[in-house]
């Protein structure tokens, strides 16, 4: 997983300067900005290979594509886990 959240202000200046997209639900999604973050969070807990934190400057790599799709990605226990750090707080 990707993540990358370049910050509050340079988003509003992207906003500002890119007059050809709407972005009607821009507010609602700045602040959900922070959940976003809390949720890669708990992903990053139950496996810190899963989350990207920043884009590479190399782009997707050989040995980022190499780590491929978790064995038990979609296991009960493991969503569990997660709803579990989300709603704890880690």
């Amino acid at each position: 997983m990707l993540y990358s959240d370049p910050g509050e202000r340079e988003l509003r200046q992207r906003k500002q300067t890119d007059p050809t997209r709407t972005r009607r639900n821009f507010e609602l999604h700045t602040t959900m900005r922070v959940h976003f973050e809390e949720r890669y969070d708990a992903v990053a807990s139950l496996d810190s290979t899963r989350v990207v934190w920043t884009h590479p400057e190399a782009g997707l790599t050989d040995e980022l594509l190499a780590i491929g799709r978790r064995s038990a990605r979609s296991e009960v226990h493991l969503f569990d886990t997660l709803l579990d750090r989300l709603t704890t707080g880690l």
